[in-house]
């Protein structure tokens, strides 16, 4: 921090007027307090020509770019800290995950696996200005060697419950007894949660039985 202090403090005193450290060598001081007192779109007092204020300019962005490779040492030691953010975002931009807040239909078991039926409505107004219902109904699997989760479903969700169910679909393939190759998909449940049981009807109210008429 010590070969950086001076060069930030004379940054900082060219704006201000204030004393500072003596600037190290090779460094652009006249061009850099032209720079911070007319700001990057004005032109430069001392030149006279666009050769001489694009060399300024030029002179400037390289500071600049020192200043940033002193500031942040880490992104520059890749081999030390690993990849760069850039990286690392280009590869979370892949995803694969169905997220689906719905209703269960029913609870059914296919060999040691759990298959959670879940309903959403996506209701849509047609021409008339009428709303019409648009149930989508999809097929969860929780398979047997996801022990906890697969234990906690079977005594826990029953058909009617609201869920929310993060799955990731994969296409799956099989012939059918014709021969002809036929695809689908597995949604594969990552996390199930319950957010609300199934709604209760209210008890209707029993029949008045009819009043005769009273003997006089």
């Amino acid at each position: 921090m010590s070969g950086l202090r001076p060069l930030l403090f004379t940054g900082l005193s060219s704006a201000g007027g204030a004393t500072s450290a003596p600037a190290p060598k090779n460094f652009p001081l006249a061009a850099m307090r032209q720079f911070l007192a007319h700001g990057r779109g004005a032109p430069f007092q001392n030149s006279s020509s666009r050769s001489a204020r694009s060399a300024s300019l030029a002179r400037c962005g390289l500071t600049s770019l020192r200043l940033c490779d002193l500031l942040t040492p880490a992104l520059s030691d890749r081999h030390r800290n690993g990849s760069r953010p850039n990286d690392r975002r280009e590869r979370m931009s892949q995803l694969n995950t169905h997220i689906q807040v719905g209703r269960i239909g029913q609870l059914k078991e296919v060999g040691a696996n759990l298959v959670v039926t879940v309903c959403s409505n996506n209701p849509y107004k047609n021409g008339n200005g009428e709303w019409i219902d648009n149930p989508e109904w999809i097929e969860h699997t929780i398979f047997a060697r996801q022990d906890s989760r697969i234990k906690w479903a079977r005594e826990k969700l029953e058909s009617g419950d609201l869920v929310q169910v993060t799955s990731r679909p994969k296409q799956t393939e099989w012939k059918a007894a014709n021969g002809e190759r036929r695809f689908g998909y597995t949604f594969a449940v990552e996390d199930i949660q319950r957010l609300a049981d199934k709604p209760v009807k209210k008890a209707e109210a029993p029949a008045s039985k009819p009043q005769g008429k009273k003997a006089r």
